[in-house]
């Protein structure tokens, strides 16, 4: 019966990648397990720490009746190998617990070790798809102009004309700036809906809510040359509004992108977006023009 070494070598090396993929569970099990294993020897040794301590107490009165009787010359150098056999004895008790426990620790730190490089790639790819896709937004306002761009960023477009038909039927063509949004407008983790059910600060008065708005960012903006950073977290909290797991190590710099905090609404965006009525607007759309992952660059 013939052996295909081809098929071999292929699900080797398929075992070997999956291996490789969970390294970090693995070795972090090994750890534990280790951790558990030294745990319990340490348990079975301490039951014969007793008999051991007798046994070198009984050989202390020995020695110590020889040396009375004056059969031992030099009692300091027997009573040191008395001493020194305890501890060997010792050692060997306890061998296991502590070779255990080193193992536990190398496991769990060999598990962080791999996780870090992993961490520290994933950043790296994620700084260079960011400045790739800054440097394409660039591209595209250079062409389009920067008010077009950010429409197109938000998932809509602008309506430039529009058919109206007259009392005489005829039909007269009409260009119109109004802006018109996609059903999902969402497209990044530095943008968000500021209204009355994501924020405290919101209020039916867009000029109050502007008002806001600005005395926010204008307070990002002194913290972040005050102090040299700040994370998109810290802008949210001010905000009123909740959390993501990207803003806790994405944010601004200084010397790093724009140098400055813009929440990234404008004119066009405030007028037009999502109106309740024509005396209540509801939302105002937030694009913040964060530099990226800066919890490596502080």
């Amino acid at each position: 019966m013939s052996i295909n070494f081809d098929i071999v070598k292929t699900t080797g090396m398929k075992t070997v990648m999956k291996l490789r993929k969970i390294s970090p569970e693995l070795a972090l099990g090994a750890g534990i397990a280790c951790g558990i294993g030294a745990i319990v020897a340490g348990c079975l040794a301490s039951r014969k720490v007793d008999a051991l301590v007798e046994e070198t107490q009984n050989d202390l009165d020995i020695l110590q009746d020889e040396i009375e009787a004056g059969h031992i010359l030099e009692p300091k150098k027997v009573t040191f190998r008395v001493y020194s056999k305890t501890a060997w004895e010792f050692t060997k008790l306890y061998a296991p617990t502590i070779g255990l426990t080193m193992a536990s620790v190398g496991f769990i730190l060999a598990s962080h070790g791999v996780l870090k490089k992993r961490y520290m790639g994933t950043l790296a790819a994620y700084h260079g798809l960011d400045e790739a896709f800054k440097a394409y937004r660039k591209r595209v306002a250079a062409s389009v102009g920067e008010e077009a761009e950010r429409i197109i960023m938000a998932g809509g477009h602008t309506e430039k004309n529009i058919k109206i038909e007259n009392d005489d039927g005829t039909v007269e063509t009409k260009k119109t700036n109004s802006v018109v949004l996609g059903d999902n407008t969402k497209k990044s983790p530095y943008e968000f809906d500021f209204n009355k059910h994501t924020s405290m600060l919101w209020d039916p008065n867009p000029d109050h809510s502007e008002i806001a708005l600005r005395n926010v960012q204008n307070w990002a903006n002194d913290l972040l040359n005050s102090r040299g950073h700040i994370f998109l977290n810290e802008v949210l909290d001010a905000l009123g509004m909740q959390r993501t797991p990207a803003g806790a190590v994405c944010g601004w710099v200084k010397g790093c992108g724009d140098d400055y905090v813009d929440f990234g609404y404008w004119d066009t965006f405030y007028r037009d977006y999502q109106l309740d009525s024509d005396l209540c607007r509801k939302n105002i759309h937030l694009n913040f023009n964060c530099d990226g992952v800066i919890w490596d660059m502080i």
